[in-house]
């Protein structure tokens, strides 16, 4: 795992030698001494998710906005009957308690891309002008979706009501974390530091 991976809280300093809590190979907690550029590429990738929970936010108020408003979703909806869109694609609200809703909530938002920016500055849609994601948010939206769905497949697969699951789980987590996630490539920094 990488430092900022098992990072609990922050880093303490003590007579100019900089320490974290983490777990050990044997999950015990316990303090570690870091370099100081090891400090400073664990605060580097504490900036990089801030900014990623800020754009995931973002759109959850984005999704919201639409949840509650009929006449966005008749704008939504005119935007993607206007743009062909094979059918209407509505846009999924992140459930806390639900496994793979984050990649449900930024997917949904990517496929309404070009539908949302067609409304964005429409007269009637002043409450989401801010909460539209900018084209490098989506970018980085899009590299998300891309890392977060092979997690709501593992999910869905270990979810199964027909067969007993923690049979595939290691097997299945193996293989993510030792073939799918080695062969992805990255072109946004923040999304492959988190």
């Amino acid at each position: 795992a990488l430092l900022s991976d098992i990072l609990l809280k922050k880093i303490s300093e003590k007579n100019g030698k900089y320490f974290i809590f983490d777990f050990n190979d044997d999950v015990l907690l316990r303090k570690k001494e870091i370099t100081k550029d090891e400090k400073i590429v664990i605060k580097a990738n504490k900036k990089d998710k801030e900014l990623i929970n800020l754009i995931i936010k973002k759109c959850n108020h984005l999704v919201g906005s639409f949840r509650h408003s009929e006449s966005l979703q008749r704008k939504l909806k005119g935007s993607q009957k206007s743009l062909k869109y094979n059918h209407s694609c509505k846009l999924v609200q992140e459930v806390c308690t639900r496994w793979g809703s984050t990649y449900d909530l930024l997917h949904s938002i990517v496929i309404n891309r070009k539908a949302l920016k067609r409304i964005q500055h429409d007269p009637g849609c002043k409450s989401i002008v801010d909460y539209v994601p900018n084209d490098d948010e989506l970018d980085k939206i899009e590299e998300l979706c891309n890392v977060l769905q092979p997690l709501k497949e593992l999910t869905t697969v270990l979810s199964a009501k027909k067969y007993v699951a923690i049979n595939h789980l290691f097997p299945a987590v193996y293989n993510f974390i030792n073939q799918e996630f080695k062969s992805m490539t990255f072109q946004n920094n923040q999304v492959e530091n988190i």
